[in-house]
Protein backbone atom coordinates (compact mmCIF):
# COMPACT_ATOMS: atom_id res chain seq x y z
CA UNK A 1 0.00 0.00 0.00
CA UNK A 2 2.97 2.47 0.83
CA UNK A 3 4.93 1.63 -1.99
CA UNK A 4 1.99 2.75 -4.22
CA UNK A 5 0.57 5.31 -2.58
CA UNK A 6 -2.68 3.76 -1.63
CA UNK A 7 -4.23 5.23 1.59
CA UNK A 8 -5.13 2.58 4.09
CA UNK A 9 -5.98 2.09 7.85
CA UNK A 10 -5.49 -0.89 10.11
CA UNK A 11 -8.00 -1.85 12.71
CA UNK A 12 -7.61 -2.85 16.02
CA UNK A 13 -4.00 -2.89 15.33
CA UNK A 14 -0.28 -1.63 15.82
CA UNK A 15 1.22 -1.10 12.70
CA UNK A 16 3.80 -2.38 11.83
CA UNK A 17 6.52 0.23 12.82
CA UNK A 18 5.17 1.58 15.88
CA UNK A 19 5.85 -2.23 17.34
CA UNK A 20 8.39 -2.54 20.26
CA UNK A 21 10.61 -5.19 19.14
CA UNK A 22 10.77 -3.28 15.43
CA UNK A 23 11.72 -0.18 17.18
CA UNK A 24 14.05 -1.68 19.15
CA UNK A 25 16.11 -2.87 16.31
CA UNK A 26 15.23 0.67 14.23
CA UNK A 27 17.31 2.14 17.09
CA UNK A 28 19.96 -0.37 16.70
CA UNK A 29 20.11 0.57 12.96
CA UNK A 30 19.93 4.69 13.76
CA UNK A 31 22.80 4.50 15.86
CA UNK A 32 24.94 2.25 14.31
CA UNK A 33 24.92 4.42 10.96
CA UNK A 34 24.89 7.79 13.25
CA UNK A 35 26.24 7.91 16.95
CA UNK A 36 24.58 11.07 17.52
CA UNK A 37 20.99 10.00 17.31
CA UNK A 38 20.30 10.36 21.12
CA UNK A 39 16.71 8.97 20.91
CA UNK A 40 17.79 6.10 19.55
CA UNK A 41 20.53 5.89 22.07
CA UNK A 42 18.26 6.31 24.90
CA UNK A 43 16.07 3.48 24.02
CA UNK A 44 18.64 1.01 23.56
CA UNK A 45 21.32 1.73 26.35
CA UNK A 46 19.82 -0.47 28.06
CA UNK A 47 18.15 -3.45 26.17
CA UNK A 48 18.69 -6.14 26.26
CA UNK A 49 19.17 -5.42 30.23
CA UNK A 50 22.98 -4.15 30.64
CA UNK A 51 22.67 -3.27 34.82
CA UNK A 52 22.60 0.61 33.28
CA UNK A 53 19.68 2.29 36.00
CA UNK A 54 18.00 5.58 35.56
CA UNK A 55 21.14 7.07 37.51
CA UNK A 56 23.80 5.93 35.43
CA UNK A 57 21.26 7.70 32.86
CA UNK A 58 20.77 10.84 34.33
CA UNK A 59 24.51 10.93 34.76
CA UNK A 60 25.17 10.51 31.14
CA UNK A 61 21.95 13.28 30.19
CA UNK A 62 23.85 15.89 32.78
CA UNK A 63 27.14 15.68 31.10
CA UNK A 64 26.19 15.67 27.30
CA UNK A 65 23.52 18.91 28.62
CA UNK A 66 26.45 21.03 30.51
CA UNK A 67 29.13 20.37 28.41
CA UNK A 68 27.41 20.22 25.10
CA UNK A 69 27.97 16.62 24.04
CA UNK A 70 25.70 14.35 22.32
CA UNK A 71 24.88 11.62 24.58
CA UNK A 72 27.38 8.79 23.18
CA UNK A 73 30.52 11.42 23.53
CA UNK A 74 29.12 12.19 27.20
CA UNK A 75 29.39 7.97 27.62
CA UNK A 76 32.70 7.67 26.09
CA UNK A 77 33.79 10.46 28.46
CA UNK A 78 32.27 8.70 31.36
CA UNK A 79 34.09 5.89 31.17
CA UNK A 80 37.93 7.67 30.09
CA UNK A 81 37.64 9.36 33.13
CA UNK A 82 35.92 6.80 34.91
CA UNK A 83 33.43 8.86 37.22
CA UNK A 84 31.27 5.78 37.39
CA UNK A 85 31.66 2.34 39.16
CA UNK A 86 33.83 -0.32 37.97
CA UNK A 87 30.55 -2.27 37.21
CA UNK A 88 28.13 0.58 35.42
CA UNK A 89 31.93 1.51 33.25
CA UNK A 90 31.79 -1.81 31.84
CA UNK A 91 28.66 -2.21 31.03
CA UNK A 92 28.98 1.22 29.15
CA UNK A 93 32.05 -0.05 27.51
CA UNK A 94 30.61 -3.51 26.16
CA UNK A 95 27.64 -1.13 24.81
CA UNK A 96 29.34 1.27 22.95
CA UNK A 97 32.13 -1.70 21.57
CA UNK A 98 28.85 -3.56 20.57
CA UNK A 99 27.72 -0.86 18.55
CA UNK A 100 31.08 -0.23 17.16
CA UNK A 101 31.49 -3.94 16.37
CA UNK A 102 28.31 -4.18 14.47
CA UNK A 103 28.46 -1.52 12.27
CA UNK A 104 32.29 -2.90 11.40
CA UNK A 105 30.64 -6.27 10.94
CA UNK A 106 27.41 -5.28 8.29
CA UNK A 107 29.50 -2.92 6.69
CA UNK A 108 29.39 -5.32 3.39
CA UNK A 109 26.72 -7.08 3.71
CA UNK A 110 23.21 -7.08 1.69
CA UNK A 111 20.37 -5.53 3.74
CA UNK A 112 18.65 -8.10 4.92
CA UNK A 113 21.49 -9.97 6.09
CA UNK A 114 22.80 -7.06 8.30
CA UNK A 115 18.91 -6.75 9.38
CA UNK A 116 19.38 -9.93 10.50
CA UNK A 117 22.86 -9.34 11.95
CA UNK A 118 21.96 -7.07 14.38
CA UNK A 119 19.02 -8.69 15.70
CA UNK A 120 20.80 -11.87 16.73
CA UNK A 121 24.49 -9.99 17.61
CA UNK A 122 22.27 -7.36 19.67
CA UNK A 123 21.19 -10.03 21.66
CA UNK A 124 17.14 -8.72 20.94
CA UNK A 125 16.67 -12.20 19.20
CA UNK A 126 17.58 -14.33 22.42
CA UNK A 127 15.95 -11.65 25.07
CA UNK A 128 12.71 -12.63 23.35
CA UNK A 129 12.94 -16.18 22.98
CA UNK A 130 13.73 -16.47 26.77
CA UNK A 131 10.68 -14.71 27.52
CA UNK A 132 8.75 -17.63 26.38
CA UNK A 133 5.02 -16.24 26.54
CA UNK A 134 2.67 -15.46 23.31
CA UNK A 135 3.75 -11.95 22.96
CA UNK A 136 7.55 -12.84 23.03
CA UNK A 137 6.25 -15.62 19.89
CA UNK A 138 4.53 -12.64 18.21
CA UNK A 139 8.14 -10.91 18.31
CA UNK A 140 10.21 -12.95 17.28
CA UNK A 141 7.47 -13.66 14.39
CA UNK A 142 7.69 -9.71 13.99
CA UNK A 143 12.00 -9.83 13.77
CA UNK A 144 11.49 -12.79 11.18
CA UNK A 145 8.93 -9.98 8.71
CA UNK A 146 11.15 -7.40 9.16
CA UNK A 147 14.18 -9.40 7.71
CA UNK A 148 11.61 -10.75 4.80
CA UNK A 149 10.72 -6.96 4.95
CA UNK A 150 14.29 -5.87 3.56
CA UNK A 151 14.67 -8.44 1.12
CA UNK A 152 11.83 -7.08 -0.31
CA UNK A 153 12.96 -3.92 -0.12
CA UNK A 154 13.67 -1.89 -3.15
CA UNK A 155 16.37 1.01 -2.75
CA UNK A 156 14.60 4.01 -4.75
CA UNK A 157 14.89 7.11 -2.29
CA UNK A 158 17.91 8.47 -3.21
CA UNK A 159 21.23 7.32 -4.75
CA UNK A 160 23.45 8.75 -2.14
CA UNK A 161 22.01 6.98 0.06
CA UNK A 162 23.40 3.24 1.72
CA UNK A 163 20.93 0.81 1.62
CA UNK A 164 19.89 0.41 4.80
CA UNK A 165 20.00 4.34 4.99
CA UNK A 166 17.24 3.92 2.79
CA UNK A 167 15.35 1.81 4.24
CA UNK A 168 15.41 3.93 7.60
CA UNK A 169 14.41 6.97 5.67
CA UNK A 170 11.99 4.56 4.23
CA UNK A 171 10.49 3.31 7.99
CA UNK A 172 10.51 6.84 9.29
CA UNK A 173 8.41 8.01 6.25
CA UNK A 174 6.03 4.81 6.67
CA UNK A 175 5.17 5.85 10.41
CA UNK A 176 4.82 9.30 10.01
CA UNK A 177 2.55 8.90 6.58
CA UNK A 178 0.57 6.38 8.36
CA UNK A 179 -0.03 8.70 11.03
CA UNK A 180 -1.33 11.94 8.17
CA UNK A 181 -4.22 8.74 6.63
CA UNK A 182 -5.82 8.72 9.66
CA UNK A 183 -7.69 11.42 8.79
CA UNK A 184 -8.91 10.53 4.97
CA UNK A 185 -11.92 9.03 4.73
CA UNK A 186 -11.68 7.15 1.28
CA UNK A 187 -9.30 4.44 2.37
CA UNK A 188 -8.50 1.20 2.08
CA UNK A 189 -9.65 -0.83 5.76
CA UNK A 190 -6.87 -3.10 6.77
CA UNK A 191 -8.05 -5.58 9.24
CA UNK A 192 -8.32 -9.26 10.97
CA UNK A 193 -11.30 -11.52 10.77
CA UNK A 194 -11.58 -10.55 14.26
CA UNK A 195 -11.50 -7.17 14.02
CA UNK A 196 -14.19 -7.69 11.51
CA UNK A 197 -16.93 -7.94 13.77
CA UNK A 198 -20.41 -5.84 13.64
CA UNK A 199 -18.36 -4.15 10.76
CA UNK A 200 -19.62 -4.38 6.79
CA UNK A 201 -18.12 -2.83 3.57
CA UNK A 202 -19.92 -3.00 0.05
CA UNK A 203 -16.51 -4.86 -0.83
CA UNK A 204 -14.55 -7.02 1.17
CA UNK A 205 -11.14 -8.97 0.24
CA UNK A 206 -10.20 -12.32 2.19
CA UNK A 207 -6.41 -12.84 1.47
CA UNK A 208 -4.14 -15.54 2.22
CA UNK A 209 -7.21 -18.41 1.99
CA UNK A 210 -5.40 -21.11 2.14
CA UNK A 211 -4.55 -24.48 4.42
CA UNK A 212 -2.42 -23.70 7.65
CA UNK A 213 -3.32 -19.64 7.41
CA UNK A 214 -7.24 -20.14 7.07
CA UNK A 215 -7.70 -22.18 8.56
CA UNK A 216 -4.27 -21.99 10.98
CA UNK A 217 -2.14 -24.80 10.73
CA UNK A 218 -2.53 -25.61 14.34
CA UNK A 219 -6.73 -26.53 14.28
CA UNK A 220 -5.89 -28.44 10.87
CA UNK A 221 -6.15 -31.92 13.03
CA UNK A 222 -8.27 -30.47 15.83
CA UNK A 223 -11.93 -30.90 14.80
CA UNK A 224 -13.00 -27.94 17.83
CA UNK A 225 -10.51 -25.39 16.88
CA UNK A 226 -11.43 -26.45 12.90
CA UNK A 227 -15.22 -25.33 14.02
CA UNK A 228 -14.00 -22.25 15.57
CA UNK A 229 -11.89 -21.17 12.34
CA UNK A 230 -14.69 -22.07 10.54
CA UNK A 231 -17.17 -20.04 12.24
CA UNK A 232 -14.47 -16.98 11.97
CA UNK A 233 -14.17 -17.55 8.08
CA UNK A 234 -18.03 -16.83 7.86
CA UNK A 235 -17.81 -13.73 10.09
CA UNK A 236 -15.43 -12.59 7.34
CA UNK A 237 -17.79 -13.71 4.31
CA UNK A 238 -20.86 -11.70 5.88
CA UNK A 239 -18.61 -8.89 6.04
CA UNK A 240 -19.27 -8.13 2.39
CA UNK A 241 -22.74 -6.76 1.70
CA UNK A 242 -21.94 -6.51 -2.30
CA UNK A 243 -19.08 -8.40 -3.62
CA UNK A 244 -16.58 -10.34 -1.74
CA UNK A 245 -13.60 -11.80 -3.57
CA UNK A 246 -10.88 -14.42 -2.08
CA UNK A 247 -8.03 -14.90 -2.75
CA UNK A 248 -5.16 -17.50 -2.38
CA UNK A 249 -1.99 -18.28 -4.12
CA UNK A 250 0.17 -21.22 -5.01
CA UNK A 251 3.49 -20.26 -3.66
CA UNK A 252 4.12 -18.05 -0.49
CA UNK A 253 6.81 -16.43 1.02
CA UNK A 254 6.79 -16.64 5.01
CA UNK A 255 9.59 -15.34 6.75
CA UNK A 256 12.32 -15.78 3.99
CA UNK A 257 11.26 -19.04 3.06
CA UNK A 258 9.25 -19.94 0.33
CA UNK A 259 6.06 -22.65 1.11
CA UNK A 260 3.84 -24.21 -1.53
CA UNK A 261 0.05 -24.21 -0.11
CA UNK A 262 -2.83 -25.30 -0.68
CA UNK A 263 -6.31 -23.83 -1.32
CA UNK A 264 -8.20 -23.72 2.11
CA UNK A 265 -10.51 -26.31 2.75
CA UNK A 266 -13.60 -23.74 3.74
CA UNK A 267 -14.04 -22.86 -0.39
CA UNK A 268 -15.19 -25.87 -1.29
CA UNK A 269 -17.73 -25.79 1.54
CA UNK A 270 -19.04 -22.70 -0.20
CA UNK A 271 -22.08 -22.61 -2.68
CA UNK A 272 -21.06 -23.15 -5.86
CA UNK A 273 -23.77 -21.02 -7.73
CA UNK A 274 -22.27 -18.38 -5.80
CA UNK A 275 -18.61 -18.77 -7.10
CA UNK A 276 -17.00 -17.32 -10.15
CA UNK A 277 -13.50 -18.46 -10.59
CA UNK A 278 -10.86 -16.41 -12.30
CA UNK A 279 -7.50 -17.99 -12.81
CA UNK A 280 -4.34 -14.92 -12.84
CA UNK A 281 -0.88 -15.87 -14.08
CA UNK A 282 1.46 -12.96 -14.29
CA UNK A 283 5.37 -12.60 -14.40
CA UNK A 284 6.01 -10.96 -10.71
CA UNK A 285 9.36 -10.57 -8.81
CA UNK A 286 10.94 -13.73 -7.79
CA UNK A 287 10.40 -13.56 -4.60
CA UNK A 288 6.88 -12.65 -5.18
CA UNK A 289 3.66 -15.19 -5.90
CA UNK A 290 4.30 -16.72 -9.16
CA UNK A 291 0.44 -17.51 -9.51
CA UNK A 292 -2.64 -16.21 -8.08
CA UNK A 293 -5.79 -17.45 -8.32
CA UNK A 294 -9.29 -15.21 -7.48
CA UNK A 295 -12.50 -16.37 -6.44
CA UNK A 296 -15.31 -13.36 -6.92
CA UNK A 297 -18.48 -14.58 -4.62
CA UNK A 298 -21.52 -12.09 -5.37
CA UNK A 299 -24.13 -11.99 -2.82
CA UNK A 300 -27.01 -12.51 -4.88
CA UNK A 301 -29.69 -11.70 -1.70
CA UNK A 302 -27.71 -8.22 -1.60
CA UNK A 303 -30.02 -5.31 -2.69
Amino acid sequence: MFRNKIPYRIHGGIKFFERQEIKDVLAYLRLIINRDDDFAFERIINIPLRGIGERSLYLIRTIAKDEKLTLWNATKKIITTESVSKRISLSLKNFCNLIDLLDNEISKLPLDMQIDHVIKSSGLWLMYQEEKDIKSYDRIDNLKELVTATKQFNCQLNDNLSPLQAFLAHAVLEDNQSQLKENILDMVQLMTLHSAKGLEFNQVFIVGMEDGMLPNKKSLDNNIFLEEERRLTYVGITRAMLKLTITYTKIRRIYGKEVYCRPSRFIEELPKDCLEKINQQKNFKKWFYKEVENFSITNKYSK
